[in-house]
This record gives C-alpha cells, structure tokens and sequence, in this order.
C-alpha cells in the first residue's frame, strides 16, 4: 500500500490494471478533487492535464452524493457511481474508495 497526497492510501492490481484509492476518514479533499487527482496519478498526468471532470459527470452532485459535510449527505447505504474519465474507468462508493481501471 502507497500513501499519496490526496488524503488516500493506494493500492495497485497488475492483473486487473485497477488502482484502489481509499479515502482516510476525515479526509478534507472532496470526491470530485479526490476523483481528477486519484486518476492523474494512475495514468501519469499532472490533474491539469486531464479534461474538465464535469465533462463526464456533475461534480457538484458527486459531492454532494458522497461528501458528509457538504449539505445532506444522500447516500447512507450501498452506494456506487461508475463513469468514464481520462480514457479510465472511475468507480466511487460510499466507503470513500476510489477505483480506477487505467488504460491498457
């Protein structure tokens, strides 16, 4: 496991090329930043370098979907969203954990 700046611990899979971030509790980094920053270091890219999130999903909703302290947090259960960014595959869940399916 790597420690990286985002407030997050990282773990790689080569067989899966999947890279886990896991968010520590109490982190101050919202899902959205942690999102660009989580995907920018699986393919190797300065955050920007990489297109808008908002490109792909409403930011401001994913926070508001996962972040505890911004408003209400909607998502008290199971909770996971999957879209695609940067040519990767994002998962985010309410566990606070980052996944992202890099490129071949």
């Amino acid at each position: 496991m790597i420690h990286c700046d985002l407030g997050a611990d990282v773990e790689y899979d080569a067989r899966s090329n999947t890279y886990r971030f896991q968010r520590r509790e109490h982190c101050e980094t919202n899902t959205s930043t942690a999102v660009v920053a989580a995907v920018a270091q699986a393919v190797g890219r300065e955050p920007t370098e990489l297109e808008p999130l908002e490109e792909q999903i409403d930011s401001d909703a994913l926070d508001m979907f996962f972040d505890p302290d911004i408003g209400e947090r909607t998502c008290d259960g199971a909770c996971r969203v999957t879209f695609p960014f940067a040519g990767c595959e994002v998962t985010v869940d309410e566990k606070q954990s980052i996944v992202v399916s890099a490129p071949e």
